[in-house]
């Protein structure tokens, strides 16, 4: 276990200044100094940068500057940007270790907007991580790409939504690196409709609660457009277990979540078409996995839990559904006649 280390430093942040310490936590960057301590969350980090060995954290609080600290300073930033990338991938819930790992420049332009820069790429079996030294960090589902290519040593990736995303100057680990991402999406794809194809074969013969769920969630969406879909993807051989339901109206939609939990069903309106937010709905439920938390908690609530707010921040789908929330209904007796009315069009009294 690697010992914590207190790099000496000055001061000038909103709530200490003069000589202290800072320690590079899990979670958060300790400051000590000598009025007292203090936790700077990374949730609450918008940015890291350095500049004439002047480290510059831009925070909702103020900017944090931290100097004077010498030889220790490029190994603090190092040691500071990897803790930060890891709560980064934490909050995008990617779980396994790195098959490889790369740094580079990077840019994309997706449903967020627009960056470029500097960040750590990582590749996953299911996915790749975009981590530069802000908030702007990503995660790709390899099951979402429709355009894999390399030139001039430029990885271009391209999503099912029009998102674009690119990695340049990895160096000598730009071509292993985009040969072992091929045969990862060309897997990860495979195994992705493999799954989509059984469960909707699958959804008339459901056995138990998910087949009373399901049954009870097609009656109260009459003849609307019912679709389905699972979260993350399953490893293989791994049996699925969870899955979502969707019941679409005229710029209206009702989402159930089949977990084995008691949940209720979720309400949205929505503009630009049902082809689009099918596609967002696709990206959101794959981005929250069983983290249903995310799509219903208020702000308030939800900036309460660092992590929480850390995924919504880097995830414009979850974001997009946060945004085109109508409610959501309870199971209670008159639960069908509130998703019927709601998919008609029509406004219903929603349980909270």
């Amino acid at each position: 276990m690697d010992v914590a280390v207190d790099y000496k430093c000055t001061l000038a942040t909103p709530v200490l200044s003069g000589t202290g310490t800072a320690r590079v936590g899990e979670e958060a960057l300790e400051i000590q100094g000598e009025q007292g301590g203090f936790l700077l969350n990374y949730a609450q980090v918008r940015s890291l940068h350095l500049h004439n060995y002047h480290f510059l954290l831009d925070t909702p609080q103020g900017p944090f500057r931290l100097s004077q600290m010498g030889q220790d300073t490029e190994g603090f930033m190092e040691e500071l940007w990897l803790a930060y990338g890891r709560r980064s991938r934490e909050s995008l819930f990617v779980e396994t270790v790195p098959l490889r790992e790369a740094e580079g420049d990077y840019r994309y332009s997706d449903q967020g907007g627009t960056a470029r820069g500097t960040a750590k790429v990582c590749l996953y079996e299911d996915c790749i991580c975009i981590l530069p030294m802000d908030n702007g960090a990503r995660r790709i589902p390899l099951c979402f790409v429709t355009e894999l290519s390399l030139n001039n040593y430029t990885i271009r990736i391209g999503l099912d939504t029009g998102e674009e995303y690119e990695a340049a100057r990895l160096g000598r680990d730009t071509i292993p690196f985009f040969e072992h991402l091929s045969r990862l999406r060309e897997e990860a794809q495979s195994r992705w409709q493999r799954v989509h194809k059984a469960l909707e074969g699958s959804l008339e013969t459901l056995a138990g609660e998910a087949g009373e769920a399901y049954a009870r969630f097609r009656e109260a969406c009459g003849g609307q457009r019912l679709i389905s879909g699972f979260f993350r993807l399953p490893a293989e051989g791994e049996e699925l277990s969870s899955f979502w339901l969707c019941g679409l109206g005229p710029g209206t939609a009702a989402v159930e979540l089949v977990t084995g939990e008691k949940a209720a069903t979720y309400l949205y309106r929505f503009s630009g078409g049902e082809q689009v937010f099918e596609a967002r709905l696709r990206h959101a439920m794959e981005a929250m996995g069983l983290n249903r938390e995310l799509i219903y908690l208020e702000e308030g609530p939800l900036m309460e839990k660092p992590l929480y707010s850390m995924a919504v921040e880097r995830n414009p789908h979850l974001r997009f559904l946060r945004a085109a929330a109508a409610g959501r209904v309870i199971h209670t007796e008159s639960w069908g006649e509130k998703v019927a009315e709601h998919l008609k069009g029509a406004p219903a009294p929603l349980e909270q």
